[in-house]
């Protein structure tokens, strides 16, 4: 039986990387909406800025099959062993594959890792894995339980939302949450670049977007986008590096030393699991949860803190094949095709089959009656 130690809670060389390409790309990002005020919409935000810097292809675009739909509780053993038996008829004992991958929430999960205790190798063809979607959905109220009160909820009512639907609503929240990050690191950035950067940095960046040559080629649009960074790069050498210089400058302000906490490591975990899921990267995605387990341990989420040892041990036991398959972004649904878009297996789940059939119930017709008749059980 494969055990893990807290070597293995610790990122990965290629995972460590993969949060300083991050990093690295947030603050470019923001030195160029600083210099570019003015005229603020025509940047791109942090997810498209992310996935142009990054030269993310458009992934394959995923065929969406509904095996069944059951009228079940979805997580009590009994359902789930009917499902799994299912699996294996379908494409294990068929000879179409060798595993099959069965995600769900933290309850599924947890169900799903007693059976494959309780049936050991017999179940071996089965891989479990939690729901990304959902690990963001609660670790959204875990950073509201840490910052609202220390002063979020004053930005959220002078930017015209309403406090109580803020970690009640999963698209409100996140637009939130990354508004306050980006204000908090403009006026941060804009502080550091007065003190350490040419006086005339800024205006120097901003005669260079001037002259930035759009392109609708996102080869090129890469490419100019990397000469630019250059240039900037070359601009600003005698610069410190910012997060030092804001720890330096924290230590005797213990407020400021709790929004840098906000800034750089907590919330970039969040940041960090929505673009790896959005750009199938896998090291993003596995340092993201990783820094995510100690809040969820430290702020009253046991069942999620549960959930990631349990998740890491499953992922050392995964066959090499298997493993090579996520690390391509397999781990993802592509609905369009489109680059920097793809979603978690179980937010698809919410955005396919769940509205799927409430449309067909809500608005019963001919077509979408023999759609529905086509995956329900007889």
């Amino acid at each position: 039986m494969q055990t893990i130690s807290m070597e293995n809670f610790e990122l990965k060389t290629e995972e460590k990387h993969s949060l300083t390409i991050l990093g690295e790309i947030c603050e470019q990002c923001i030195v160029l909406k600083l210099a570019n005020e003015q005229n603020p919409d025509s940047l791109v935000g942090i997810q498209q800025y992310y996935c142009l810097s990054q030269n993310v292809p458009s992934p394959e675009k995923t065929s969406i099959i509904y095996y069944k739909v059951l009228d079940e509780k979805c997580d009590t053993k009994e359902t789930l062993l009917s499902i799994i038996n299912d699996l294996y008829t379908e494409f294990i004992l068929s000879g179409k594959k060798t595993h099959v991958i069965l995600e769900g929430d933290q309850a599924t999960y947890e169900r799903l890792h007693s059976i494959r205790v309780e049936y050991g190798n017999e179940s071996k063809w089965l891989i479990i894995f939690p729901g990304d979607w959902h690990f963001l959905k609660n670790y959204q109220e875990v950073l509201i339980k840490i910052y609202f009160d220390a002063g979020l909820s004053d930005l959220a009512r002078s930017s015209g939302y309403l406090p109580r639907s803020i970690g009640t609503n999963f698209k409100r929240t996140h637009r939130f949450l990354l508004e306050a990050w980006e204000a908090l690191y403009r006026v941060l950035l804009r502080y550091f670049l007065s003190k350490q950067a040419p006086s005339e940095f800024l205006q120097q960046v901003s005669a260079l977007l001037q002259n930035f040559p759009p392109s609708e080629n996102q080869a090129n649009a890469h490419r100019n986008l990397n000469e630019l960074i250059e240039t900037i790069r070359e601009i600003s050498s005698d610069a410190s590096d910012f997060e030092s210089y804001m720890s330096n400058e924290s230590e005797q302000n213990p407020t400021l030393k709790f929004w840098l906490q906000f800034l750089f490591k907590d919330y970039l975990a969040y940041l960090a699991l929505y673009l790896a899921m959005r750009s199938g990267n896998w090291d993003l995605r596995m340092a993201a949860i990783k820094l995510m387990g100690p809040l969820f341990t430290a702020f009253d989420r046991p069942k999620y803190s549960k959930l990631i040892p349990l998740h890491i041990k499953e992922m050392l036991s995964v066959p090499a094949d298997i493993l090579s398959h996520l690390k391509e972004g397999r781990f993802t649904v592509s609905i369009l095709g489109r680059a920097c878009h793809s979603i978690g297996i179980d937010e698809a789940h919410e955005m396919c089959i769940n509205k799927d059939c409430k449309e067909y119930i809500t608005r019963p017709s001919a077509e979408n009656m023999s759609r529905l008749a086509s995956f329900l059980p007889t």
